[in-house]
């Protein structure tokens, strides 16, 4: 299939799927090293109709976490951590840290409670705090079932991950992330939000009430997100995150080999969810306050899709499976 009538069809996909409420959002598909699709939708910002723009930056939400984990996996192939060490080496004291490994963190089998599915979190992520004070939030609640025997979602996790990774390379997350994975592979455009910097492009974050109306998105302080959804990025930039993994440039391949296995029956890496077929495809999925983004890597077939989008909305998390269904028909023909 030629390129112009794939952009056709992918053009045409967007457009379809978001035309029951409108698209606001930035997407990407690249087959094989090269962009073959490369577009913004909608507005960044509604209140000044500013347009999208294919370098709009957007909060990541959850897509933090494969960037995490890869920090955590980049330090262990150096040798500054393991990824078998107990959570208590890096958080003294943690309530059963010493069962609890930086694997059972990475595949979410650990028993931690979840932060944000405590009923005050809303209210609580309102306020700034620093890492310690945000494990502090859930420092005291009891695990939910012995590490290791279950898969259970939890933010919680990589919140404490992010403090693994500062005790273990003596830096904050923040730097750490910059001088050791975005700088590497290119990303001039992502960063850890702190809500109160003053960042070019940003795109302002939207979500509907309960009668369906859009509007502004509820405040959270992005300190309470930390790494496991802190991060704002762009498309591109995201991109070249892919492309550095793709080419070894961060990680050694035996090593991002052990990220993408199936370590439990959900089907849950190291950071990545992965499909479980034989064509090799990873995921992941994020949403934080106004914002959705999704991330589908096929690493078989070399496709990448990246949609990110400032509305907190049901079709960025779907239109990527269909673009990737698109973009691997293509690649067949």
């Amino acid at each position: 299939m030629k390129s112009n009538t794939l952009n056709r069809l992918l053009d045409e996909k967007v457009r379809l799927s978001a035309s029951g409420e409108g698209f606001d959002g930035t997407v990407l598909v690249a087959v094989n090293g090269d962009i073959l699709f490369h577009e913004a939708y909608g507005w960044a910002n509604r209140e000044l109709e500013a347009a999208s723009r294919p370098d709009t930056v957007y909060r990541i939400g959850s897509v933090t976490k494969p960037l995490t984990a890869a920090a955590v996996m980049r330090l262990a192939a150096k040798g500054a951590l393991r990824t078998g060490d107990p959570v208590a080496e890096y958080v003294p004291g943690f309530p059963s840290g010493d069962r609890i490994t930086l694997r059972h963190l990475l595949m979410h089998t650990s028993g931690i409670p979840n932060l944000t599915e405590q009923p005050a979190f809303a209210e609580q992520a309102k306020a700034r705090r620093n890492v310690d004070e945000l494990i502090a939030l859930f420092r005291g609640k009891p695990i939910e079932f012995e590490p290791g025997s279950r898969f259970k979602y939890s933010n919680s996790g990589y919140i404490l991950l992010g403090k693994a990774i500062e005790a273990a390379s003596g830096h904050s997350y923040s730097s750490y992330m910059k001088e050791h994975v975005f700088e590497p592979a290119g990303m001039t455009a992502t960063g850890l939000d702190d809500n109160r910097s003053l960042l070019k492009k940003r795109a302002a974050g939207y979500e509907f009430d309960a009668s369906g109306m859009l509007c502004n998105a509820s405040h959270i302080d992005m300190s309470n997100a930390f790494a496991a959804g802190g991060l704002y990025s762009t498309a591109a930039d995201l991109y070249r995150w892919d492309k550095a993994l793709r080419e070894n440039r961060l990680l050694p391949e035996d090593i991002q080999s052990d990220m993408y296995q199936l370590h439990n029956p959900t089907g849950y890496g190291y950071g990545w969810f992965n499909q479980t077929e034989p064509d090799g495809t990873v995921y992941h999925h994020g949403g934080i306050n106004g914002f959705t983004s999704s991330f589908v890597r096929d690493l078989k077939r070399g496709i990448t899709v990246i949609v990110l989008s400032n509305t907190a909305s049901i079709t960025p998390s779907v239109l990527p499976g269909e673009l990737h269904k698109l973009a691997a028909r293509a690649e067949a023909s």
